[in-house]
């Protein structure tokens, strides 16, 4: 036994369904294991030769101290007998695997048991995933971008025209600076070349007059804007 917390006695005496007596546990004193204030003590049934009511539990309804006679609810799925061994639980600790205790609500208080607050708490726990999850699905859209480089090779004939670098798509694109590189030696009949963007090129990252064949008549050569940002929606090129 752990004095004050469980104590175990074999039941000497199965008088109905709803009471026996266990010899060794007599004596303890009126009001023992049912006190006039406070929460009954729990009856569990360790041992009942491998057969319910084996592993039920149930409250004490009234102790008899003279004789150890308790009294307790129908345990429904089958009856103490003489030999059966039973283990008198503490209130606090039985409350710890009562699977019926509700959840407590609101701050701590000495109205609830420890297992209402735990199960308050992974009930809250679980409510606050949700919510966390229900954020990520709304705002995985919405994630923040990240500095990239994109390159484009450009490998048109010279002088045919508009060519599309690239297209911004589902959301916005924040662009910090471009480069015209000259991988090798340009053709001589490229005069000029530009770098535009949005509805009907009304941005100018660089003119077609900043660059110059010239500037491309040796390889690495290059022409750079580096003034933004300048920032473009989602379908723009």
């Amino acid at each position: 036994m752990m004095r004050g917390l469980i104590y175990v006695g074999a039941v000497t005496t199965a008088t109905s369904e709803t009471e026996f007596a266990a010899s060794s546990l007599a004596g303890l004193g009126t009001g023992f294991f049912k006190p006039n204030a406070g929460a009954a003590w729990e009856i569990y049934v360790l041992e009942a030769g491998g057969a319910v009511p084996e592993g039920l539990q149930t409250p004490v309804l009234t102790y008899t101290t003279a004789t150890g006679v308790f009294t307790h609810a129908d345990l429904v799925a089958g009856d103490l007998e003489v030999g059966d061994l039973v283990l008198l639980i503490h209130p606090l600790i039985a409350s710890l695997g009562t699977k019926a205790t509700a959840a407590a609500e609101g701050a701590v208080t000495t109205a609830d048991y420890l297992m209402a607050y735990v199960k308050q708490l992974v009930t809250e726990l679980q409510a606050l995933d949700a919510i966390v999850d229900t954020l990520a699905t709304d705002t995985d859209p919405l994630v923040m971008g990240k500095s990239q480089i994109f390159e484009k090779s450009i490998t048109s004939p010279a002088n045919t025209g508009d060519v599309v670098v690239a297209t911004i798509t589902e959301q916005p694109c924040q662009i910090e600076s471009v480069i015209i590189h000259a991988d090798a030696v340009q053709t001589g009949d490229l005069t000029s070349c530009g770098v535009f963007g949005g509805a009907a090129k009304v941005i100018t990252f660089i003119a077609a007059a900043d660059a110059q064949q010239s500037d491309f008549d040796a390889e690495d050569k290059q022409v750079a804007w580096i003034a933004g940002p300048v920032r473009l929606a989602a379908t723009k090129t």
